[in-house]
């Protein structure tokens, strides 16, 4: 049986960003973080469990302001993924936990943008929209300091 624990622990991975790089790198480990929570979403729930990854990824983020536009894209593509259906496990978090610190408006918009059409096609009658509409609005209300939701990881209680 494989191991369950691919790929790891990011949060320790060390890499250095030469000048000439051109977001290659950065955009790499962005996605290797996202991948390791979905990963790790999937098979261990909790955000106990799911908060180390997602620090890690907030990390590298913050820890590179020379990447935003970058990151801000990359998010906003995240965020658009809420309107699948199935949407990946933790996706959700990911975008709480980023955004409750970032607030980026450009990943609001595209997160508002989903609840709308969710909404509208809800209230067509295309019940599975409902899911979409519960993560988005899940997602907006991260952007307020008042979240509702906070105390579901460390790095927001109060």
């Amino acid at each position: 049986m494989e191991d369950e624990t691919w790929p790891g622990d990011l949060s320790r991975l060390e890499v250095i960003f030469d000048e000439s790089d051109d977001g290659a790198t950065f955009r790499r480990l962005l996605r290797e973080h996202v991948l390791v929570t979905v990963f790790v979403a999937g098979r261990q729930p909790g955000t106990d469990v799911l908060e180390p990854h997602l620090a890690g990824l907030l990390n590298l983020i913050e820890e590179h302001p020379q990447h935003r536009g970058l990151a801000e894209r990359e998010m906003c593509r995240y965020a658009a993924r809420l309107a699948e259906d199935p949407c990946d496990f933790g996706l959700e978090e990911l975008l709480q936990y980023s955004m409750a610190t970032l607030r980026w408006p450009a990943v609001l918009d595209v997160v508002e943008k989903v609840r709308d059409t969710a909404q509208r096609h809800y209230d067509a009658g295309r019940l599975r929209s409902w899911n979409a509409l519960r993560r988005a609005e899940e997602v907006i209300e991260a952007f307020d300091e008042s979240w509702p939701h906070r105390d579901m990881f460390a790095r927001y209680r109060d």
